[in-house]
C-alpha cells in the first residue's frame, strides 16, 4: 500500500490563495493507495474518499507545533516507502525532516584504580 503524507495550510476549494492545492492533493491521490493531510484548516468533503484529514489549528504558535507534530508522529509509522510533501510552507518541510539522533553517553563512568597515575 502507497501512503503519501502532505502536508499543507489550508485545503478549500474557494481559499483566494490556496484553492489549487484541492486539484493538486485529488492529483496526487489518484497515484497512490492513500493520502494523509495534515493542514491548519480543511472543508470537509472536498477530496477523494481515499484521503484522510488532521486539522492542527490552535490558538497559540506553540499548541499548533504540538498538534502538527502529534498527526505527523501518527502517521509516519505506517509510511512504508511512501513519501512526506511540505506544501508551501518550508517550515513544514523542516518539522517533518528526520532528526539526527545524538549519540548516548554511558551513564557509567570508569574509575581510575587507586596508583598514582590517576
Amino acid at each position: 500500500m502507497t501512503k503519501l503524507v502532505f502536508i499543507t495550510q489550508q485545503v478549500d476549494p474557494r481559499h483566494p490563495a490556496l484553492a489549487a492545492t484541492v486539484p493538486k492533493i485529488r492529483a496526487l491521490a489518484g497515484l497512490v493507495d492513500e493520502v494523509v493531510v495534515l493542514a491548519d484548516g480543511a472543508v470537509a468533503g472536498v477530496l477523494p474518499d481515499n484521503c484522510r484529514v488532521h486539522t492542527f489549528r490552535a490558538g497559540y504558535r506553540a499548541l499548533r507545533g504540538a498538534r502538527f507534530e502529534a498527526a505527523l508522529v501518527r502517521e509516519l509509522p505506517g509510511l512504508g516507502g511512501g513519501a512526506v510533501v511540505a506544501h508551501m510552507c518550508p517550515i513544514y518541510a523542516v518539522l517533518a525532516a528526520p532528526q539526527p539522533s545524538t549519540p548516548r553517553r554511558s551513564a557509567r563512568r570508569s574509575r581510575c584504580p587507586a596508583t598514582p597515575r590517576c
